[in-house]
C-alpha cells in the first residue's frame, strides 16, 4: 500500500488523499479492518467533505493495461 497526502496550491482547506492498493481485494480487506472502519465513522465531523475516485492504470501509450 502507498500512501500519500497532498496540499492543492492555492487552496490551503484542501487536501488529496491517495492510496495505492495491490488490487480492488487489497482495498476491500483495508476498508474492513477496525481501525479504518473507526476512522470512516469519526471522519465526517472534521471535514467539509469527501469524494471518492477509483482509478484505472493505464501503460506508457496510453491504453488500458490489461489485468
Amino acid at each position: 500500500m502507498v500512501y500519500a497526502c497532498h496540499t492543492v496550491e492555492d487552496r490551503p482547506e484542501l487536501r488529496v488523499f491517495y492510496e495505492l492498493y495491490r488490487d480492488r481485494a487489497a482495498f476491500d480487506v483495508h476498508e474492513e479492518q477496525p481501525h479504518v472502519r473507526h476512522f470512516l465513522a469519526e471522519r465526517g465531523q472534521h471535514l467539509a467533505g469527501v469524494e471518492v475516485d477509483f482509478l484505472r492504470p493505464f501503460d506508457s501509450k496510453g491504453v488500458a493495461a490489461s489485468r
